[in-house]
């Protein structure tokens, strides 16, 4: 994120994923390279940039709290990203 490296969907940090739903589906279209940290994360007050919290993260080592990382090749689809949230037991904080 610091960086300018992160990519946010909805692009558009004004919009929001649907609220009260058990699941949604999203779609992001990227370029090819190796994505470290990928997470649904939460704007818990007024401050756009500042007020975030992650909220769930793709792991697919549940043994232990490291989110996983995927590799996108050029031209393909990475599908099936699966990130649970449980609001009573949210990841480790990157900061």
């Amino acid at each position: 994120v610091l960086d300018g490296k992160a990519v946010a969907y909805p692009a558009d940090l004004d919009d929001n994923l649907p609220y009260g739903e058990d699941s949604t589906y999203f779609g992001v279209n990227l370029e090819a390279g190796i994505f470290e940290y990928i997470v649904v994360a939460q704007q818990y007050g007024p401050a756009l940039f500042f007020d975030w919290r992650v909220v769930g993260q793709y792991d697919t080592t549940l043994q232990d709290t490291i989110p996983t990382s995927i590799q996108i090749l050029p031209d393909s689809i990475f599908s099936n990203i699966n990130i649970f949230v449980d609001f009573d037991s949210l990841p480790g904080q990157p900061f």
